[in-house]
């Protein structure tokens, strides 16, 4: 029976006293509550170590954001002829350095513990300076010139505490971590800390494994479902001669054969023995294709890692148009965004602490005046367009010129130096421009 209580406090249309559907303090959908999944950073190593698919959406990012490299240019790489400076070829230097010190092979690795692990990942600069670095000196700033950068070390989450710097809400550093390893703080100058989705109230992040969680239990579940089916599509019908046997003879023979056929076994019958299947279960591929599409479809969204990316396919190249739906160029676009407000500070930090070593080749090509060294570098993209896709996008650039040219929006020579800059090895000429020109009269060579 249902109190007046809860029939005036909620008046659903549709009610089920049995189930609890729209009974104020039973309804099923309602009384839904959060269910975290939680790992442990060995759980989530054992998680990534079993499954190709957790693997493949763990290490994307990482492998992504750092398989191209970068382009970097100084202020020193070329002559200044109004200083008179030499060029040091200072960019060379770097780069050498960076594959020397395996850089991006380190950040790949930090980039996949903080995909991996809620608590993040620590990428901590091990120098050597004039004092010995120990604990004490680890707990204090970097100092500004150091001897030398001899090591980058990647340190999984279970090897260090995360703490707030500051509890007061107030101060400038309430959002800044204070990073613990052994009972040794560390000044933030001598890490960088990557984590994904860090919520300070709870004291950890969200990772990317604890995110697609579901959708993984859902392709395991899937992929043994669809192992069974196979296997169950027909009965199967034995011909031996065993069946004279005793009964329990025949039942421990039969227990054998079936546990042979579901474990994908190969099966070994007698001279006047055969196996047959007989009719199937109903179940079409169209049927299990679209059960499967659609848990990569879920899969895909929790992961934001294209359908494509996680079956293991490449994205270097890229059919921009022609009937793309841009999944690909959107995480593209995400991992390129990823690059620029997570990996750049990184590499900074790595130039700073390099052209700052006094034992450095920079440093001694610059005479120890790293701060008038400027530096930039960009990102070299992560994919091409396919030779249709470009042929496509020239052809739609010449029919937009062609109206423009038309209309007179632009000049045939404007539009020349905008798609054509290669061509221009001269700057225009015109018949008005020969007014200051006097080529005079040539002389004749003399006759003998």
């Amino acid at each position: 029976m249902l109190s007046s209580n809860d029939m005036e406090a909620r008046l659903d249309t549709l009610i089920h006293a049995g189930t609890g559907k729209g009974i104020l303090g039973k309804d099923k959908l309602r009384e839904t509550a959060p269910n975290p999944t939680r790992f442990f950073p060995s759980e989530a190593r054992k998680y990534y170590e079993s499954n190709g698919f957790i693997a493949n959406i763990i290490d994307s990012v990482a492998d992504d954001a750092t398989r191209e490299g970068v382009e970097l240019q100084t202020n020193r790489d070329k002559d200044n002829s109004a200083t008179g400076e030499k060029a040091l070829g200072i960019s060379r230097i770097l780069l050498n350095r960076m594959e020397e010190m395996k850089l991006m092979s380190r950040i790949r690795e930090h980039i996949r513990n903080s995909r991996l692990h809620s608590d993040g990942s620590l990428m901590f600069w091990g120098v050597i300076a004039d004092l010995p670095q120990t604990n004490t000196q680890l707990a204090l700033k970097m100092p500004d010139t150091i001897r030398k950068l001899q090591f980058i070390n990647v340190i999984e989450p279970d090897r260090y505490s995360v703490n707030r710097l500051s509890h007061d809400p107030l101060s400038s550093l309430w959002h800044e971590p204070s990073i613990s390893i052994g009972g040794t703080t560390l000044d933030p100058t001598r890490f960088h800390w990557l984590v994904n989705s860090w919520v300070w109230e709870n004291m950890r992040g969200v990772s990317v494994l604890e995110k697609i969680y579901d959708g993984i239990m859902a392709i395991d579940t899937a992929l043994w479902s669809v192992t069974s089916v196979l296997f169950e599509l027909a009965v199967k019908v034995l011909k031996t001669d065993k069946i004279d046997s005793s009964p329990q003879q025949m039942m421990d023979y039969l227990r054998l054969m079936r546990r042979t056929l579901s474990t994908q076994s190969t099966a070994m019958l007698g001279e006047k023995e055969s196996l047959e299947r007989l009719g199937n279960t109903g179940i079409s591929d169209s049927n299990l294709d679209s059960l499967l599409n659609f848990v990569f479809e879920v899969l895909s969204g929790l992961s934001k890692i294209p359908k494509s990316k996680i079956l293991g396919k490449t994205q270097s190249v890229i059919n921009i148009g022609g009937g793309s739906d841009g999944d690909d160029i959107s995480y593209n676009e995400m991992v390129h965004t990823f690059r620029e407000l997570e990996v750049r500070p990184i590499i900074n930090r790595f130039i700073e602490l390099e052209i700052r070593s006094t034992q450095g080749e920079i440093y001694q090509l610059l005479g120890g005046n790293y701060k008038a060294l400027d530096w930039e570098f960009k990102f070299k993209p992560l994919y091409k367009a396919t030779p249709n896709s470009e042929a496509d996008t020239y052809l739609k650039n010449a029919q937009a010129d062609q109206i423009y040219i038309t209309t007179g929006v632009i000049g045939a020579d404007s539009t020349k130096q905008m798609r054509f800059p290669q061509m221009e090895k001269f700057s225009d000429y015109t018949s008005e421009s020969n007014n200051g020109l006097n080529f005079g009269t040539p002389e004749l060579p003399e006759t003998a």
